[in-house]
This record gives C-alpha cells, structure tokens and sequence, in this order.
C-alpha cells in the first residue's frame, strides 16, 4: 500500500523514470526477480559505500521504526557495513512514520534529529564540539509507554550493543487450549507437534488500520492493540512467555524461524510481537514482519521459513509477558496466495520453530542535548 501512495505522489509531483511501473509489478508478482535486483542495485545507497570511504565521507543516518517501505533493521544493517569499512557514522532511530520525526525540523521548529544534525556537521565540517554526538554509536527512541507519553532515548556505544544477547525461545504447541508458550532453549525441546493454522483476512491480530493507526501512534503515541484471548485460532496462533520476573529492555531485530507444513504451493507468514499485560492479556504491537514463499513449496512437505521481524527498542514491565502472533494475512503486504482452503502447520516444540529476541542490559546511557 505504502509503496503505491510513493508511486500515485511520484506520478503527481515528479518525473518518474518510465520502467518503474514495470519494476514495481516484478515486486508484487515476485518475477523477473534477478533484472529487479539488478535495477535496484545501481540505485542502493549500498552499492556506494565503498566509494563514500575511499573519500571519508562521513554519515549521519535517520530513520524511523514505523516507516514501512524504509524499514529500521535495513538501515541498521546499511550502518554496520559501513562502519565495518571505517566510514565515521552517526545513527538515530526514532519513533513514528516515513520522515515524521524529522518533519518538524525541515520547517524550522526544534526538532532532537536536526538538533543533532547541526552538532554533527558542526563538528564535522567546522571542527566544533560534538555535544551528544559521539562517531559510531546509534541512538534510539524508546516506544512511549502510553497516550501522550514523554520520549526517551538510548545511546549505544557498539552495534550490536556489547551488553546485549540474543535469547532463543522454542514455540510450544496450544494442544487444546487458547495459546501455546514461548519455552527458553535452555529448558529442552518441549513435545513436538503441530499447530494448523487456515488463511483468514479476520484472525484478531493486526499491524493496525493502514495510515490511520501509524499515524494515530505517531501522533498522539496511541498504541496498535489485541486482545490476545480474543484471536480467532482458526486462523491465528499465539504464544507467550511465563511473566518477566524484572522490567527487560528489548532493542535491536528480532527473528523467526518457522517449520511450517502447508496444504498448498504457495503461502505467507505473518508475526507480531506484543506486550501483553497481565490483567485482560491485551497484547501492544511492539514489532512485527512477514515472509511470502511464492511457488516453492511442496504441499504436505515441511520447509523452514526465515522472519525478520522490524527493529525496535522497548521496555516491558515486570510481570508482563511477551507474547508472539502468527497468521497468513496482513493489509500491508500482498499475499502469496488467497485460497480460503489453504492451511499452514506450525510444526512446534523439537520440530524446530523458534524466535529471537534480542534483550539489552538497562545500563545504557541516555544522552544529553
């Protein structure tokens, strides 16, 4: 959706080149896939990178957590492979929409990312005092906890962060109930099995109302909601963690790894990670992600399917949970296949699905204008 308001604003504001239409249907249609890449590579930033270190350009990088073309784990990784090459760099990651959070500033008003723009250049280009600005680390605008909540920030020194680890969860099957658990690797392999999900356009999770909700949580920080006793488990699983026994910081990209079984060639798979507080189990979308395998499956054959899910930074209170959704359908990406027929097996416990997530030490600092 994101991608054809580009494209109507292009076409209405700009000149677009005239193969753009044809390189945006290779996209939805997943074909002609290797000439797309091959467009696309001449035109990545990426493909640039070693000509902006020969010459020692240095980078200053923002980008936003909700934009959903631009997404923050990419321009996480675009960062690292250029410190990697020795380019001075400076990243922000904030809260909101495509440019949002930088919106403000480009008109004049104060604004935390042209405020330290300004100290960047300065001591770039002039030789000025740095302030809050440090080369090589990534600063980070922590999720507001509610409506209308203050921002707060993180800066870390590395990337990833040294203080952080990347703890493993299996998915434990629902068996007849509700939901099934997230069980740390560290415990063992729960019992294997299966949990059969169907394609369905209404499971009761959701990345929110295209446009409305971004902009409602950028806005006024109104939060994306489930209520997770509510998902319909036709089309949806659940899983969740026992209640975090400290306040935990997740921040950086979380993964997935699923072994799935489906009824058909084609198939997509959704993840939402959520917040859930203990009391009504009502579930805040923290991150989510999909992957669309087109034509390549074998119907009744197990394949594992990659998530990544998009970055994030958030505190989650003691005795909350994390909780974990999968369905086949999302407004913000073009499905494999509609097939109201089409199931998918979440093949759970020892057969090998897992997610990631990336937990950080709470001794972090937090930076200073």
């Amino acid at each position: 959706m994101w991608a054809n308001l580009l494209l109507l604003a292009g076409k209405a504001t700009g000149r677009i080149p005239p193969e753009l239409d044809e390189m945006w249907s290779n996209l939805a249609t997943a074909t002609n896939v290797a000439q797309t890449v091959a467009w696309a590579d001449a035109r990545s930033p990426e493909h640039y990178l070693a000509e902006l270190a020969r010459r020692d350009v240095p980078l200053f990088l923002s980008n936003n957590f909700e934009d959903r073309l631009f997404m923050p784990d990419a321009a996480l990784e675009y960062r690292q492979a250029a410190h990697n090459l020795g380019i001075r760099t400076y990243m922000m990651l904030n809260q909101g929409i495509h440019a949002q959070a930088e919106a403000a500033g480009a008109i004049g008003l104060t604004n935390v990312v042209f405020d330290r723009l300004q100290q960047w250049l300065d001591a770039q280009l002039k030789g000025g005092a740095a302030g809050a600005i440090a080369e090589g680390t990534v600063d980070f605008e922590l999720r507001p906890r509610g409506l209308f909540a203050k921002s707060e920030r993180l800066t870390f020194g590395s990337w990833p962060p040294q203080s952080g680890s990347s703890v493993r969860y299996f998915l434990s099957g629902r068996g007849r109930g509700h939901s099934g658990a997230l069980r740390p690797v560290s415990e063992g392999a729960p019992d294997e099995g299966a949990d059969t999900i169907k394609f369905g356009e209404l499971s009761g999770l959701s990345a929110g109302v295209p446009v409305v909700s971004v902009t409602l949580q950028t806005l006024f920080r109104a939060p994306i909601l489930a209520s997770l006793p509510l998902v319909r488990t036709t089309y949806a699983a659940v899983y969740l963690t026992e209640p975090l026994p400290a306040e935990t910081l997740v921040c950086g990209t979380p993964n997935a790894t699923f072994s799935a079984t489906p009824s058909g060639p084609s198939f997509q798979l959704v993840g939402y990670l959520y917040d859930v507080e203990p009391l009504l189990q009502t579930g805040t979308l923290i991150s989510h992600g999909g992957n669309d395998v087109w034509r390549d499956a074998v119907p009744g054959e197990a394949q594992l399917v990659q998530m990544r899910l998009r970055s994030l930074c958030v505190r989650v209170s003691k005795g909350h949970r994390v909780g974990f959704g999968v369905d086949m359908f999302t407004e913000m990406l073009t499905p494999a296949s509609t097939d109201g027929g089409l199931s998918v097996a979440i093949n759970v416990g020892s057969n090998g699905s897992f997610l990631e997530l990336p937990l950080v030490s709470s001794n972090v600092e937090a930076p200073q204008l």
